[in-house]
């Protein structure tokens, strides 16, 4: 059996080298951040706005799947518009479509206005997310794994701040929406910043979109384990502070603050996991993650006490760092030549996965109590391994035959 690292099929360059930041990639990184902010802010946000509203978890949820429905909607039609604009278009039109939604949030009163306001956010958010994997792919492939995680590592680092910011501003009586107003400046900034960026050069000839070219099987197999390792990430990230509060007793800014440790986890553990990448065999590192995953979960499910909650969700936080990113690196080079349809399929995939994963623990909750819906976190987590498992076969397969 090849101990080799697993390479990009058709290229036979390694998907675990060390990236080469330009001035492209620095910009991507930064709007992901800012994406990774809005999005971490967002179910402390919708927590606190299901107390305003005094209305059930699976109302307040439907303002979470909103968002999913513009991701999936961006999504579905990323491949079409990506053969007509350039990359640096459709960045700025998304990270302009996410302050329009976030500026709607603010000012939202009624439930329908909060759906509108998360429709635009997740139609906006998923632009951005078509572009970085893009990006990367045109500038750096033999660094996807390394460069993605970075990226990503990013995101989690900007995301630590939001539930914090949400919890102190909650706690300093100022309220969610004053936390809300950074994703303002900074999109305002990276725009000026990344006006003159180079997004718009041409990919390389395999990475050029093959308008009628099928995505194969193999991707398929991983976009499902996108779909679920995406849904454990955001059962947890929109979920957690109503399972602290009810099974803890903490207050809801307390919970919302504490959010940050999961996302805190999820920035150490990208910052670790990149580096890993590039050293070790990424379908191991994979594997390790799905079961820090689990093992944070036990913690942070088992006894009720606040404490033994806490430092398990920075455990899930670690082990879910890596899912999302190994999981798109294995699903892009698992379609060589339709990068832009593969990264456009993995967005949807993250948006059906936010969609489907956080309403249903949250109708659970609500039929069972927050504490069993949970469980569905661990259900998720045990598919990933045993797609993650069969895929290591194919992914070994491609390694063969291009060694």
């Amino acid at each position: 059996m090849s101990t080799a690292p697993p390479t990009i099929p058709g290229r036979g360059a390694p998907i675990g080298a060390a990236p080469v930041r330009d001035r492209a990639t620095w910009i991507v990184y930064a709007s992901l951040a800012i994406y990774g902010y809005a999005l971490y802010g967002l179910g402390p946000a919708l927590d606190a706005l299901r107390g305003e509203l005094e209305i059930s978890r699976a109302a307040i949820g439907l303002a979470g799947s909103a968002f999913a429905v513009g991701a999936v909607v961006a999504a579905l039609g990323a491949p079409p518009v990506l053969l007509r604009v350039g990359h640096g278009t459709i960045l700025r039109t998304g990270l302009l479509g996410l302050g329009a939604g976030t500026v709607m949030l603010v000012v939202a009163g009624p439930l329908p206005t909060v759906i509108a306001a998360t429709f635009v956010m997740g139609l906006g958010g998923t632009a951005v997310l078509v572009v970085v994997p893009l990006v990367v792919e045109a500038r750096q492939p033999a660094a996807r794994a390394a460069a993605l995680a970075e990226a990503n590592m990013g995101a989690a680092a900007a995301g630590v701040l939001a539930p914090v910011a949400v919890g102190a501003a909650i706690l300093a009586g100022a309220g969610w929406r004053a936390a809300a107003l950074l994703v303002l400046a900074a999109i305002a900034a990276v725009i000026l910043l990344g006006a003159a960026g180079d997004f718009d050069g041409p990919l390389p000839r395999d990475a050029r979109p093959a308008a009628a070219g099928p995505l194969p099987p193999a991707f398929w197999r991983w976009w499902t384990v996108i779909v679920l390792v995406v849904g454990v990430e955001f059962c947890v990230a929109f979920w957690a502070t109503d399972f602290l509060q009810e099974e803890t007793g903490i207050s809801r800014g307390a919970a919302s603050a504490s959010l940050g440790l999961f996302v805190g986890g999820m920035a150490a553990g990208r910052l670790i996991g990149g580096r890993l990448a590039v050293a070790r065999d990424p379908r191991r590192l994979l594997v390790g993650a799905l079961g820090l995953a689990a093992a944070g979960f036990a913690l942070f499910w088992s006894t009720g006490a606040a404490a033994v909650s806490l430092a398990g969700l920075a455990v899930i936080g670690l082990g879910v760092a890596m899912l999302f990113p190994l999981s798109l690196t294995f699903a892009m080079a698992s379609a060589p030549g339709v990068s832009e349809k593969a990264s456009a399929r993995a967005s949807l995939a993250g948006g059906i996965a936010v969609l489907l994963a956080p309403y249903a623990l949250a109708t659970l909750a609500d039929a069972i109590g927050v504490r069993a819906g949970f469980l569905l976190v661990p259900v998720l987590i045990a598919v990933a391994v045993v797609l993650v498992l069969r895929g290591s076969t194919d992914a070994r397969a491609s390694v063969a035959r291009v060694a």
